[in-house]
This record gives C-alpha cells, sequence and structure tokens, in this order.
C-alpha cells in the first residue's frame, strides 16, 4: 500500500512527536546534533487553535513579503533546548514524486527566517530547512535538494518508519 504525501509528512511528524530516537536521529542531520531537546507540540497545537490538534506540524502557509505568492511549509516543528530554552525550527518539505514548483525549493529559507523571533511561530532564533524525499528526487534535482540545508531519504527513513519503504518511487 502507498501513503499519500500528507499521510506521510502526518506519520513523520508524529513519530519524532512520539519517539525520542527517531527525533535524535532526524536531528543528527542538522546542526543541532547532539542537543538535548523538547519538541514544543502542545505550544505548536495552542498557537493554532482553528486548526485540529492531529494536524499540529501541518501546512504551515505564510505570504511573506519578500516572496512572490504564499507558500506553506510541510512540516513545521519547534524545539526547545533542554538545557537553556533556545529555540530552534524545523521546517520540512516533503517531496512524494512531484517536481518542484517555481520557487518552491527557494522559497523555503526566507519564510523560515521571516518567520523567526515572532511569538506567533513560538519565538525560535535558529533553523534549518530540510528536505525529505526518495533519492530519486536527489537524482533528479541536485540543484534543487541543495537549496535545503538538510536531506533525508525516504529509503533512509524507512528503518524507522516502514510506510515510507513502500512509497519510494523508481
Amino acid at each position: 500500500m502507498t501513503h499519500s504525501e500528507d499521510a506521510l509528512c502526518r506519520i513523520f511528524a508524529n513519530r519524532v512527536r512520539d519517539s525520542q530516537d527517531f527525533s535524535n536521529w532526524v536531528l543528527g542531520y542538522t546542526k543541532f546534533h547532539g542537543r538535548t531537546v523538547s519538541l514544543l507540540h502542545q505550544e505548536q497545537v495552542s498557537i493554532r487553535p482553528k486548526v485540529k490538534p492531529e494536524n499540529w506540524w501541518r501546512h504551515w502557509w505564510r505570504k511573506i513579503p519578500e516572496l512572490s505568492q504564499e507558500r506553506e511549509t510541510d512540516i513545521f516543528l519547534v524545539f526547545e533546548n533542554d538545557s537553556d530554552r533556545i529555540r530552534f525550527a524545523l521546517h520540512i518539505e516533503n517531496k512524494q514524486d512531484a517536481a518542484f514548483s517555481s520557487g518552491q525549493a527557494e522559497d523555503y529559507e526566507p519564510r523560515a527566517r521571516w518567520m523567526m523571533g515572532m511569538p506567533r511561530y513560538l519565538n525560535y532564533t535558529d533553523f534549518q530547512t530540510m528536505l525529505i524525499a526518495p533519492k530519486s528526487i536527489q537524482e533528479r534535482n541536485p540543484q534543487k535538494v541543495a537549496l535545503f540545508h538538510c536531506f533525508i531519504s525516504y529509503e533512509d527513513i524507512s528503518r524507522f518508519i516502514p510506510e515510507f519503504a513502500r512509497t519510494t518511487v523508481a
């Protein structure tokens, strides 16, 4: 059975929330590796009262003044360092098989930078952008993939989440 991109986003975000091992593994791909952190899941739920609580991670749409159109972050995760309470965010694009739309990859970093430090995005002070996708996306679009700070393949994620193995594209 294959899963939709949205279903995979939900599974991924909830695994980060529910498994410290998986969360640490994901953070291992980032500059935030090795930190003892807490995911601010409940705070993310509380700042979006019109969104169903199970969609706490989902589709953070924003129109940023410097960008030409409104864009979304597929998975938005805010963490806090347990030692000093400094917050950082991961802005994650999940690209199952479709081509990147015009400006999609390029807009991730400016959007993350614009959201930084704002109370409605939990006042994070640092961030990284991440792409999760099959290796075939990386092979077909190396320039777009390089615009993200981090890349994790579905094939690697499938070691933790079997649903990603059944979704890889040749």
